[in-house]
């Protein structure tokens, strides 16, 4: 995702909003309406050549802080979350610019080579306020979203493991991660919850991100580990001395030399750490 939410948690930092802190127990499910289907979890395919079972989380065990990326990690991403906030993307750039859908991405993807974060160039170079953009293209319907169980117990049970945190790391905007998370019935699941604001919009893979994610959340990065559903947002993390995991769902690519553990479903790989 191209749009980088601190949260819920102890973590102090002047750029970061205090938070609730972690439930003790996983949120309930919000109510399903008539005739909605819960997506079922995943089930753990073989691991590739060479690679440990999927499930394996034996080289994690000294691990205190997990960090975790939101939109399609938390989340299946076949629900098509990522596909709406595009489409408000391009659908914003077409309206503020004048321009037809063909140069809306022209200018799309030259921000985002060049920035890492399309809202920098729209901001820089056209005046559009960061505020507008973000609540204007995270305004999706959540309604797909559904809590996951498997993944609900497994988050309770891995952080009420003693000295362990959970923090989530986003591109996305704080009202987005409030909501997806709330949606999710992760509400209170995690101790920090850090956007793409509270990185004074400095987005994924830019080193600078993480690092203003491990001051305000004052952890060892030796002593944490990162999971991202994108591969070109682990170097950084692996690079600052994080241990770091993939999540490929369903894609069969081989995981890359800055990848410890490649997995294809979150809920049994974080259930094998407790």
């Amino acid at each position: 995702m191209d749009i980088p939410s601190p949260g819920r948690g102890q973590a102090a930092n002047r750029d970061a909003r205090p938070s609730q802190g972690r439930s003790s127990a996983p949120s309930a499910a919000p109510a399903t309406e008539p005739g909605a289907q819960r997506g079922a979890a995943p089930t753990p395919g073989p691991a590739l050549a060479g690679e440990p079972p999927i499930d394996d989380a034996s080289r994690f065990g000294d691990v205190e802080t997990w960090v975790f990326d939101m939109d399609n990690t938390l989340y299946p991403a076949g629900l098509g979350l990522m596909q709406q906030i595009n489409a408000r993307i391009a659908e914003f750039i077409m309206r503020e610019l004048g321009v037809d859908r063909a140069r809306a991405q022209d200018v799309r993807n030259r921000y985002y080579r060049r920035y890492g974060i399309t809202l920098t160039g729209l901001a820089r170079h056209h005046g559009v306020l960061p505020e507008r953009f973000l609540n204007e293209v995270h305004d999706i319907d959540l309604s797909a979203l559904r809590p996951d169980p498997a993944l609900q117990q497994a988050l309770a049970r891995l952080g009420a493991m003693p000295g362990r945190r959970l923090v989530v790391h986003t591109n996305a905007a704080r009202v987005h991660a409030d909501r997806v998370l709330s949606q999710a019935g992760l509400a209170g699941a995690f101790d920090a919850v850090y956007a793409i604001e509270d990185k004074d919009f400095t987005p994924k893979p830019r080193p600078e991100a993480y690092m203003r994610v491990i001051d305000a959340a004052a952890f060892a990065p030796t002593r944490a580990a990162m999971i991202e559903d994108t591969l070109a947002n682990l170097k950084a993390p692996k690079d600052l001395g994080m241990g770091t995991v993939w999540l490929t769902g369903e894609t069969r690519q081989a995981a890359d030399a800055h990848v410890d553990r490649r997995i294809d479903a979150l809920a049994p790989f974080l259930a094998a750490l407790t």
